[in-house]
């Protein structure tokens, strides 16, 4: 059959305006979407940049340190206000932080680097603290990140701007069958959780999104806990103390930590050989260890057991290839505090505290690694007295300070593109 040509102007017209239409709508999704969340538009290249927070005479601000030192203050900063804990968001684009800029109450910031353009992401008058966005390597999703908001922890989603909570599981967080009564099993989760601890203080997903590593703060100390996320199971105490650090392997998503002040999780569980004369004893005070926390009840590692005060460690950072653990050192001063005197390497593996090698022998107050496992930044008093930015080799050499005279600085860390 032959169609008529105004027919097939007709019809090439229609398909036109159908096709202009699609291109609007698709278009207006795009425009909204970027509204929303940038992504990579305004791409920067930050590979050898590091994101830390200058201390003020009052508050403290985000800030970048480009390669050659030159400090970049991140835009729309009030004096007085609060910026907290900056982390890189996976790509290097972008940095988001914590503050109080717009609000008492602590929201998510949004800093990106190839815009200049730092936005809030986050609403609401309870404050939202420690994002930390999973590696690639662990396959848990880096489009998301958790955080921490009245004692809970839940999942961030950027581009939103929206959160839902995560620990203790609620609803759909729980696995379930066709027979399990949700309401029912959140309350469990709930009072299993209120029998381990109070409120979450860190958090941090395992390998695919399986398990959560987190501590939990009590009456007295903290306590490590691990919840499967694949299976309605209650939280799993791994151990105890004044104070409790962790760190995942971004490899393989085996977790280090550190405990200081070491203490039983329940007393009523306490192995036979250590109670005497009706008390606990515990058969040492601090400890390294290391499990998968994908095999529960976890078999743990110790790395470094000690006995006595004179030696206890801090903030626990894995190498990107999760072989060499760097921690800080120093004698325990009690209720869950170190002296810190040095920056200390050893193998993550058990007993690998007996081929410790000292990185510096200085007091430091922040520590790193760069992404490439080579070197070190961390904050250090230089001889100005300033609390500086240095880079050190993971052979000890080649100490550099970066920012000089720049002013005090804490929490720094290396773009995701240096390596």
């Amino acid at each position: 059959m032959i169609i008529p040509a105004v027919h097939r102007k007709l019809a090439f017209r229609l398909i036109g305006g159908l096709f202009a239409i699609a291109l609007l709508f698709f278009g207006y999704q795009w425009i909204r979407g970027f509204g929303q969340d940038p992504g990579d538009v305004g791409k920067a290249e930050t590979a050898g940049w590091i994101v830390a927070l200058r201390l003020r005479d009052s508050g403290a601000q985000v800030v970048a340190i480009r390669p050659d030192g030159t400090v970049v203050e991140s835009p729309g900063y009030t004096e007085g206000k609060n910026d907290r804990e900056p982390v890189w968001r996976p790509g290097g684009n972008q940095v988001f932080f914590t503050s109080d800029r717009e609000s008492d109450a602590y929201n998510l910031f949004r800093w990106n680097l190839g815009l200049n353009l730092v936005e809030r992401r986050s609403q609401g008058t309870r404050s939202q603290l420690q994002p930390v966005f999973s590696p690639p390597e662990l396959g848990a999703g880096t489009d998301t990140a958790l955080v921490l908001a009245g004692g809970f922890v839940l999942e961030f989603k950027p581009r939103e701007g929206t959160t839902h909570q995560v620990l203790p599981p609620v609803g759909r967080e729980i696995a379930q069958t066709e027979s399990d009564d949700a309401h029912g099993a959140a309350s469990q989760f709930d009072a299993a959780y209120k029998r381990i601890g109070n409120s979450f203080k860190q958090a941090r997903w395992g390998k695919e999104r399986k398990v959560i590593v987190a501590v939990m703060r009590r009456d007295e100390g903290e306590a490590l806990v691990v919840q499967d996320m694949t299976r309605a199971v209650p939280p799993y105490p791994v151990v105890a103390g004044d104070k409790v650090e962790f760190d995942i392997d971004p490899r393989t998503g085996e977790a280090v930590f550190v405990v200081s002040g070491f203490r039983v999780v329940d007393p009523e569980q306490a192995p036979k050989e250590w109670i005497q004369n009706g008390r606990i004893v515990v058969p040492f005070d601090h400890m390294i260890g290391k499990f998968d926390p994908t095999q529960l009840p976890p078999r743990i590692v110790p790395v470094w057991i000690g006995k006595g005060d004179e030696r206890s460690f801090q903030q626990p950072r894995l190498s990107p290839d999760g072989a060499t653990l760097l921690v800080q050192e120093g004698p325990y001063q009690g209720n869950g505090r170190t002296e810190v005197r040095r920056l200390v390497l050893m193998p993550a593996t058990e007993a690998g505290a007996r081929l410790a090698s000292v990185l510096l022998d200085k007091p430091v107050f922040d520590s790193e690694w760069h992404p490439s496992g080579n070197s070190v930044v961390l904050c250090l008093r230089n001889d100005r007295g300033k609390r500086a930015i240095f880079v050190v080799n993971k052979d000890g050499s080649g100490l550099r300070d970066l920012t000089g005279d720049a002013g005090d600085f804490a929490d720094p860390s290396f773009s995701p593109q240096s390596k």
